[in-house]
C-alpha cells in the first residue's frame, strides 16, 4: 500500500495534506478532469495538453530541445522514444493515450495515486484501444499502458529501469515532493530524462495566496525554486522554462 494511503485521522492531517492527498480520489473529479478542469489551466498559461505533449516528443527525441536559452549549454543526448517510459500522476491519461499513440515505447507506464483516475485511464484507454493498439504495431512499439497504482514517493519500480518520465500538472499536489523527486531520479536510467509542468507561484494573478507555498492548498513554485529543487533531486542537467504567467515547465537529464 502507497505510505500515504495508511490510515491516519482526518484531525490529524493538515489541510493541505488532506487537499493534495484525497482531492484527486473524487470520482467526480476524475469524470470532469477532462470535461473543463485541465482545460481551466490555460488561464494560468499552460500551452494545451496537444502542445505539451509536442515539447514532451522534442525533448524525449535525441538532441532534447531544452526550449530556452540553456538550450547551447547542453550536450546532446539520446532518445529515449524506444524506451520504458511512465506517465507519473496520469490522472484520466490524458497525456498516456497520446504517449501509446506514438507507438514508439518499448513499454508505457500509466502511474497515479488515484484508484478514481485509474479507473477512468482504464476506461478511456479502452475507448482508443483500436487506435492504440494499431499505431502501436506499425510502429513497432508497445500497445496499451501498463496501469499502477502507487505513490510517487515510493515508486515499486527498479533503480534505473525507466528511460523517460512525464508528470503533467502534478509536482504542486505531490505532499512528499522531495522524496517523489528523488525517486524519480533513481528510477531512471543513465541518460534517462524527466519532463514535467507544474504552476509557478502567482499562476493565477496572485503573487501570495492563503500559504507561503503560494498555492494554498497545493504547493507553487519559483523558476529558481524548482530548478533547486530537482538539483537537490540530483539531476545535474536542468531546466525550468516559464510559460504565460504561470506555466513552469521543467527539462532534466539524468
Amino acid at each position: 500500500m502507497p505510505p500515504s494511503a495508511q490510515p491516519k485521522p482526518i484531525w490529524q492531517r493538515s489541510l493541505q495534506e488532506v487537499v493534495q492527498t484525497d482531492t484527486f480520489r473524487n470520482p467526480w473529479v476524475a469524470f470532469v478532469y477532462e470535461r473543463g478542469w485541465r482545460q481551466g489551466f490555460a488561464n494560468a498559461g499552460f500551452p494545451g495538453v496537444d502542445e505539451e505533449f509536442q515539447r514532451l516528443l522534442e525533448f524525449w527525441g535525441a538532441g532534447g530541445e531544452w526550449g530556452d536559452e540553456k538550450a547551447q549549454d547542453v550536450a546532446p543526448s539520446r532518445s529515449v522514444l524506444e524506451g520504458t517510459l511512465l506517465d507519473m500522476s496520469c490522472g484520466s491519461g490524458l497525456m498516456s493515450r497520446r504517449i501509446a499513440k506514438h507507438g514508439t515505447a518499448a513499454r508505457v507506464l500509466s502511474a497515479d495515486f488515484s484508484e478514481a483516475m485509474l479507473l477512468e485511464t482504464a476506461r478511456r484507454l479502452g475507448e482508443e484501444e483500436d487506435d492504440i493498439v494499431s499505431s502501436a504495431k506499425l510502429a513497432g512499439g508497445y500497445g496499451l499502458p501498463d496501469l499502477v497504482r502507487c505513490d510517487v514517493a515510493r515508486l515499486p519500480l527498479q533503480s534505473g529501469s525507466v528511460d523517460g518520465v512525464h508528470a503533467g500538472a502534478a509536482l504542486h499536489c505531490w505532499p512528499l515532493l522531495e522524496e517523489g523527486l528523488r525517486e524519480i531520479h533513481r528510477s531512471l536510467s543513465d541518460g534517462g530524462k524527466f519532463f514535467a509542468t507544474t504552476f509557478k507561484k502567482g499562476a493565477y494573478g496572485v503573487p501570495r495566496q492563503v500559504n507561503d507555498n503560494g498555492g494554498a492548498s497545493f504547493r507553487f513554485f519559483d523558476v529558481d525554486e524548482l530548478d533547486g529543487l530537482l538539483r537537490d533531486a540530483g539531476f545535474s542537467q536542468v531546466s525550468v522554462e516559464l510559460v504565460g504567467q504561470g506555466c513552469l515547465i521543467a527539462r532534466c537529464i539524468k
